[in-house]
This record gives structure tokens, C-alpha cells and sequence, in this order.
């Protein structure tokens, strides 16, 4: 009886864990311009996820990895 709830407890958790950050699906020399292009080819109201070509936050680095203010900004 503890195996099984193990194994019903391992199953709910894997349902709510996000997936392994593995790198950019999409590998060209420069990215940006790879996802600009994808944005605007794609059909309207279709959402190109910046992660496929390795740009934005990665999975481990939470919404504050890239502060709204850069370095030199005057306040």
C-alpha cells in the first residue's frame, strides 16, 4: 500500500514540476532576428515562445533575472 501511494504521490508531482530547461530547440547565428522573423510569419493570434530560440528568462532564473533598469539608467 506504500509503494502504490508513492507512486500516486510521484505522478501529482510530476503534473505541477515544470519541464528541464534544455537549451534553445532552435539554434541559429543570431536569434533575435530568428524570433522576429518567426513573429512575423507566424498566423495572427499565434504565440511564438521566445524559449524555442534560447532568449527571455531560462526555467531557473524566476521573473527577476532581468530587472526593468539597466546599468547607467538615470533615475
Amino acid at each position: 500500500m506504500r509503494k502504490l501511494a508513492g507512486l500516486f504521490r510521484a505522478k501529482i508531482r510530476s503534473w505541477f514540476t515544470p519541464p528541464a530547461y534544455d537549451g534553445p530547440i532552435i539554434s541559429c547565428s543570431d536569434p533575435e532576428e530568428a524570433y522576429r522573423q518567426a513573429c512575423l510569419s507566424a498566423p495572427p493570434f499565434c504565440y511564438v515562445s521566445p524559449a524555442l530560440y534560447g532568449l527571455g528568462p531560462t526555467a531557473g532564473e524566476g521573473k527577476d533575472a532581468h530587472p526593468a533598469t539597466q546599468p547607467g539608467d538615470e533615475a
